[in-house]
């Protein structure tokens, strides 16, 4: 019997990937399933499986970077569906998938407000609209939170793996311009971690920008570089 959910997860040796699992297993919801893909050396593979539950995949990637491991994930999936949630990030709402499954339209991907979350504990909550205009001035998305049905990618096709960490961002476009628009799921709930170890904190790297400028030239865009701390600044005050 296929899920509801399709919980997609690319991992590269995190051991927060645990944290991420055991938001999961505190779900109110128990009709999902998690496909970990393994763009490293094994270790989520070898982390998720001592979780023991038959509701987890974990596979190596088959190629090379996010996106692959994205989209190797998507193509596994089985539920009704499609959920982001990162190796770093979590649900603080054991609700946050029964809300989605009360909510489910098939003209609408979802989106959550949460907090973004430092390495000391400290948080700011981050909890901003995203309509189908706004989206093409700034990504006020949490990653971890996009959900949208499975169906998005037989539609519209895969994630665009020339646009590395724009790839969310870019299929979030794609949806706006069929039709499919964003829809706010209310309350927080996602904890989106910042570090020193993650592309959040980095934003401004080299490829990192390399990405962003095709991204920009390909979906015609006046926009600059940022990450979502630095939008939360300039919008969320």
């Amino acid at each position: 019997m296929k899920p509801f959910a399709s919980v997609i997860t690319p991992t590269l040796g995190r051991p927060e990937l645990r944290r991420t699992l055991d938001c999961l297993l505190a779900q109110d919801l128990a009709d999902w399933e998690a496909v970990v893909v393994d763009d490293g050396d094994g270790s989520g593979i070898e982390l998720a499986g001592r979780v023991g539950d038959p509701r987890i995949l974990a596979v190596p990637s088959p190629g090379t970077g996010q996106v692959d491991a994205r989209n190797a994930a998507i193509t596994l999936a089985r539920g009704e569906l499609i959920c982001w949630l990162d190796d770093d990030d979590w649900w603080d709402d054991a609700g946050h998938l029964s809300t989605l499954r009360a909510g489910l339209a098939p003209d609408r991907f979802y989106y959550r407000g949460g907090w973004i979350v430092y390495d000391d504990g400290a948080r700011e909550e981050f909890d901003l609209d995203a309509t189908a205009e706004s989206l093409r001035e700034n990504n006020t998305v949490l990653t971890s939170s996009i959900a949208y049905p499975r169906s998005m990618h037989r539609r519209l096709g895969m994630l665009d793996r020339e646009l590395g960490g724009y790839c969310d961002w870019d299929f979030m476009l794609r949806m706006c311009a069929a039709g499919v628009l964003p829809h706010r799921i209310p309350g927080p709930g996602i904890c989106y971690a910042i570090h020193e170890t993650n592309v959040s904190a980095d934003f401004d790297a080299p490829q990192r920008r390399a990405y962003f400028e095709r991204f920009r030239a390909k979906n015609e865009l006046d926009v600059v570089i940022a990450n979502h701390l630095r939008i939360h600044r300039l919008l969320g005050s």
